[in-house]
């Protein structure tokens, strides 16, 4: 490819993926979303998801954890950097369950749009 080419493929969105607990615990919290939250892993690994989510977010938290338990959630939501700046990303949820079908955890995976 020619530097030209390479120009016009459009960037690569940053990947986030976060792993809570079935209570919203963040569990794991990767590369991708330390670079698009602007948090460290150390610093929220064992606080509540709902640290990214603004208020609206935060009331919707609900449906997307049942949503995610009975399938996937899928959809596009405002979140929010450590600084408190917002920022539109598509969101998909999926949820691990035990061999009773208990949700054991939510796997979170989020790219700014």
């Amino acid at each position: 490819m020619t530097t030209n080419t390479l120009q016009e493929v459009p960037a690569v969105p940053v990947l986030s993926i976060i792993v809570t607990d079935a209570g919203g615990k963040i569990t794991s919290f990767s590369e991708g979303a330390e670079k698009l939250f602007e948090w460290k892993a150390s610093e929220v690994v064992g606080k509540s998801v709902a640290t990214m989510h603004t208020e609206q977010g935060v009331k919707e938290f609900g449906k997307i954890l049942g949503d995610a338990a009975n399938g996937r959630y899928e959809g596009s939501l405002a979140f929010k950097k450590k600084n408190g700046q917002t920022f539109q990303a598509r969101l998909q949820v999926l949820a691990t369950k035990d061999k009773t079908g208990k949700v054991n955890s939510y796997i979170g995976i989020t790219y700014q749009i």
